[in-house]
């Protein structure tokens, strides 16, 4: 038997992480939009300020929001959830983390990893996606599924 996660685990541990977070968040968009916003050819200090919230806050929302959507498409395929259920299996978001990473090596270095065989980065960042998912699940109170 496959470890099922509701979805509401997953949408409480993602805006719990988001509250706990939410002071390193602001000196990080303070920091590096002060600094971006000081170059010389730079938007100004709100535009740069803008950029790096809307990364801090709209990237970790995109990724979970890809993780559910491809774990559930991977579940309800293989018939291992029904498609009414609102719940993922832990094979789906890990299925879903290995796309994350396939998709980041060829949309930011264009399969770069690939070519010279050196799989070292890409292994890291499957453990940080991962860890990433574990993290919202545990902090959205654990496995309450079936």
């Amino acid at each position: 038997m496959f470890h099922i996660i509701p979805l509401t685990v997953i949408n409480q541990g993602f805006w719990r992480l988001n509250r706990l977070l939410l002071p390193v968040v602001l000196c990080l968009v303070v920091f590096v939009g002060i600094m971006g916003g000081g170059a010389p050819h730079s938007p100004g200090l709100v535009a740069s300020m803008a950029m790096v919230a809307a990364l801090a806050w709209l990237l970790p929302a995109f990724l979970v929001c890809f993780h559910v959507l491809v774990a559930k498409l991977f579940d309800g395929l293989l018939r291992r959830v029904p498609w009414s259920r609102a719940e993922v299996s832990w094979p789906g978001l890990l299925l879903a983390a290995v796309l994350v990473v396939i998709l980041g090596n060829v949309w930011v270095d264009d399969l770069y990893q690939f070519h010279r065989g050196d799989y070292t980065l890409s292994a890291v960042a499957l453990c940080l996606d991962v860890g990433g998912m574990v993290a919202v699940v545990m902090a959205g109170g654990g496995q309450r599924g079936r």
